[in-house]
């Protein structure tokens, strides 16, 4: 009885590990163009892997002064060497760069 205990645990286990659920990781920015994240010494994503929030990319927003509306740019692109926040989208293809830490 206990070895089927045992092997309904592996068994739980392993289905879990495949569905890889969302993970958060520490990261640094090894180079800003094209942008390379590093998580350890054999993990580096490309652009192709990362999903940005406006919290670590340059993006515009409308501003209104005075009852005039512009458009600005807010300058928030990584640069070499800042260290990140990641999620790991369910599934383990793609990361959401979070925020700098």
């Amino acid at each position: 009885m206990s070895n089927l205990n045992e092997l309904i645990k592996k068994i739980a286990l392993s289905a879990l590990e495949e569905k890889k659920s969302v993970e958060i990781f520490f990261g640094v920015v090894e180079s800003e163009s094209p942008l390379q994240i590093r998580l350890d010494q054999k993990k580096v994503f490309g652009e192709t892997f990362l999903e940005l929030s406006n919290n670590v990319k340059n993006f515009n927003v409308d501003i209104t002064i005075n009852g005039v509306t512009q458009q600005c740019t807010t300058h928030n692109e990584l640069k070499k060497n800042e260290k990140v926040i990641l999620i790991r989208f369910q599934g383990g293809q793609k990361y959401l760069v979070l925020d700098r830490m």
